[in-house]
C-alpha cells in the first residue's frame, strides 16, 4: 500500500489525481531543496527530510542533523521568498534526539508537522506533532499510542484543510514485525489506527 492509497482511504476522493501528481512531482523537488537549505546549519550531517509552500512566498523545509558530538538533532528552516531563516524546534518533553519526518501547509501561517523522538523513560520510538505559524513552531496534541506501539516512524503527511489531514507510517509490533500506522488530524487532536500488510507482509517500510 502506497502512501497515497492510504491518503485516498482515509480522505476519499479529496484529493483530485492531478494533484496528487503535482504534489509527487512538488516532494521530489522538495528533498534537495530542504536539503539545501537543512545543509547550511551548523552540523556534522544534515538531513532535509520534507517540505511545504503554504504560498510563493512562505515555504517550510524540515529535516534532522547531527552534531559534532553525535546528536541528533530535529531542525526547520522558512522560506520568505527571498532567504532561507532558521527555525527554533524544541524537543518533545521527557525525549531525546528528535527528528522531523512530515509537513503540510495550508497558508503561509498554517502548518501541521510531524516527527518522531526517542522517550527517555521507555526507549521508545513515539511520533509527535507541531504546528507552525509563520513565526514559530508550538507543540500540538499528543499522537496515541496503538497497543503494544513502539518504534513509531510517521514519514508522510498531507492536509486537505487545516482540520483535515492524515499522516502515514510504520509502527513496530514486535522485533520481526511492523505494520502499517495511519494517524488522522481534525485540528486539535489525532486519533491512530493500524491497517493491513500488503500481501501478508511483516515488515513494511512505506
Amino acid at each position: 500500500m502506497s502512501g497515497l492509497i492510504a491518503v485516498t482511504a482515509v480522505l476519499g476522493s479529496a484529493i483530485p489525481a492531478s494533484a496528487a501528481s503535482a504534489s509527487a512531482a512538488a516532494d521530489s523537488v522538495g528533498h534537495a531543496t530542504s536539503a539545501r537549505a537543512l545543509a547550511g546549519t551548523s552540523s556534522s550531517f544534515a538531513f532535509g527530510s520534507r517540505i511545504s509552500c503554504g504560498s510563493p512566498n512562505a515555504c517550510l523545509a524540515v529535516g534532522s542533523k547531527t552534531s559534532a558530538s553525535g546528536n541528533t538533532i530535529a531542525t526547520a528552516e522558512a522560506w520568505n521568498g527571498a532567504k532561507w531563516k532558521s527555525v527554533a524546534v524544541k524537543a518533545p518533553k521527557g525525549g531525546y534526539m528528535p527528528i522531523l519526518t512530515g509537513v503540510s501547509c495550508k497558508s503561509a501561517r498554517s502548518c501541521l508537522v510531524t516527527g518522531s523522538y526517542t522517550a527517555k523513560s521507555s526507549g521508545k520510538a513515539l511520533a509527535y506533532s507541531m504546528t507552525w505559524n509563520g513565526t514559530a513552531l508550538r507543540p500540538a496534541a499528543k499522537i496515541p499510542i496503538p497497543k503494544r506501539g513502539s518504534l513509531i516512524d510517521l514519514n508522510a503527511l498531507y492536509c486537505v484543510t487545516t482540520a483535515r489531514c492524515v499522516a502515514f507510517g510504520t509502527m513496530t509490533r514486535s522485533s520481526v514485525k511492523s505494520v502499517i500506522l495511519v494517524a488522522t488530524w481534525n485540528g486539535k487532536r489525532w486519533a491512530a489506527r493500524t491497517a493491513g500488510n500488503p500481501g501478508g507482509a511483516r515488515l513494511v517500510v512505506p
